[in-house]
Formats: structure tokens, C-alpha cells, sequence
């Protein structure tokens, strides 16, 4: 499920225009996952917008280690002329934009890696995309991943583009994982 929050912290989000309440936020995606087996979340993240301090970014990056989004994304605010955050005086410096979205997205890879590594031994549905022939291996995606955005999941085994095969998790990487068709 796909739900880009862009913060977590109610004054950034109110500088947004954001009608996020962070509270209702914090008890939404618990609930979620306590209802929803096997729940894939996505968000989407910006750091650096105009008046974000360093109390807003710890509080984003707490919030993200709590919440371990499947899958995440971080942007740097851009600037543009003529919007109200574009105007404001509070713009945050190019250097602070980027070294919090590389701090941002270091948490986010402990992550991933800790929520891959729970699916070692599992089996789960994988949509074929494409063939290694010399190596016997076929590489995919499963419900977890999309396209061109995520990682991938490849097998050893024979199958065909659009496919869809059962496999079972061996190894993992950061982003990737890895398995044998069964």
C-alpha cells in the first residue's frame, strides 16, 4: 500500500498544507498492521523543506525506525518561485537537505535488509520478467515489489516472461532477494 506522508512531524506538515494529524497517522498504520497479514507499505518522504529543523528530522527518523516501511523514498525539497514555501526566508541549505536524506535513507537500508531477511524460508508468488538462460535463472517480482522502483527477486530455475512461479527465499541482500523455484 502506497502512502506518501512527505514528514511526520505536524508542523512541517502544517507548512505543507498537509492535513495530516500525526497522531492519526501513528494510529492508522498500527492498526494496519495489526489487521492487515503480511502488509507491504510504501511512503514517500521530504527533507529540507523550507523551515525543517534538526528536532523535525530526528522526529522523522524516529518515526520511520518505528514504523519500517517496506519501501521508502526521500526527496530534498527544490525551490520553486513564486510558491509559499519557495518564498519563505526559512530555506534550509543544499548541504542539510542532502546529508539528512543520506541519513534518511541508511536507516531505511537497515531496514529493508531486517524486513528481508524475514522472509528466509518463505514461500511466496513471483511474476517472471525476465530469463538468464546461461545460468538457469529467472529474475521477478513478488506482491512485495514494483517495478523500476524496488528490488528484485531472481531464481534459479526454468520459466517464461509472465510467468508466475512459486519460490522459495534463500538469501537476501539490502534491496534484493534471492531462491530457487519450487
Amino acid at each position: 500500500m502506497d502512502m506518501p506522508l512527505q514528514h511526520s512531524h505536524h508542523e512541517v506538515l502544517k507548512s505543507m498544507k498537509r492535513p495530516f494529524i500525526e497522531e492519526k497517522i501513528e494510529d492508522l498504520l498500527l492498526r494496519m498492521r495489526k489487521t492487515i497479514p503480511d502488509l507491504v507499505l510504501r511512503t514517500t518522504f521530504i527533507v529540507g523543506f523550507p523551515g525543517e529543523t534538526d528536532e523535525h528530522f530526528d522526529h522523522l527518523c524516529d518515526f520511520v525506525k518505528r514504523h519500517k516501511f517496506e519501501h521508502l523514498g526521500v526527496f530534498t525539497y527544490s525551490k520553486e518561485e513564486g510558491t509559499p514555501a519557495g518564498d519563505t526566508k526559512e530555506q534550509v541549505a543544499h548541504r542539510v537537505k542532502v546529508k539528512r536524506r543520506k541519513e534518511l535513507m541508511t536507516i531505511q537500508q537497515d531496514i529493508v535488509k531486517e524486513n528481508n531477511e524475514k522472509l528466509l524460508g518463505k514461500v511466496m508468488p513471483m511474476f517472471v520478467e525476465g530469463v538468464i538462460p546461461d545460468k538457469q535463472q529467472v529474475y521477478g517480482r513478488t506482491y512485495r515489489d514494483a517495478p523500476e522502483i524496488d528490488g528484485f527477486t531472481s531464481v534459479k530455475g526454468v520459466a517464461e516472461p509472465g510467468d508466475i512461479v512459486n519460490v522459495k527465499i534463500n538469501r537476501v541482500r539490502t534491496y534484493d532477494t534471492y531462491g530457487e523455484i519450487i
